[in-house]
């Protein structure tokens, strides 16, 4: 068995926490490296906010709904990478199951990002 935690994320339900760098550069590094990576991001998270170098335009809400939909994007890019990947891979069953809806999952990010960005830009 793999030392990789299930969730890449070390406390997924923390996400505030951890907000400098994607999972999916953190599953490249051994878990000592990622955790080192990930509080080094903190800190630089953290003192960016401190200094105060730059207020977006109009409201924080609007502005990190707005980041949040480049993330979905992001995670859409991701899903339908993984689908396209599916012919050139050995798989196994169980991975061939998650691998076919990988696009679908796409296509419901791809519809939510959409959704959230409508809503803010009205």
């Amino acid at each position: 068995m793999s030392d990789q935690k299930k969730s890449t994320s070390p406390y997924p339900d923390q996400w505030e926490q951890w907000p400098a760098f994607r999972e999916a550069l953190m599953l490249h590094l051994p878990p000592d490296v990622a955790d080192a990576v990930r509080e080094m991001g903190r800190v630089l998270y953290e003192l960016l906010d401190h200094l105060g170098l730059y207020a977006p335009p109009g409201s924080w809400l609007a502005a990190r709904l707005r980041a949040t939909v480049a993330e979905l994007r992001f995670a859409r890019q991701c899903l339908g990478a993984l689908a396209d990947e599916r012919p050139h891979t050995s798989l196994t069953a169980a991975e061939t199951r998650l691998s076919d809806q990988c696009e679908d999952w796409a296509v419901k990010v791809d519809e939510l990002a959409g959704e959230i960005e409508r809503a803010v830009d009205g």
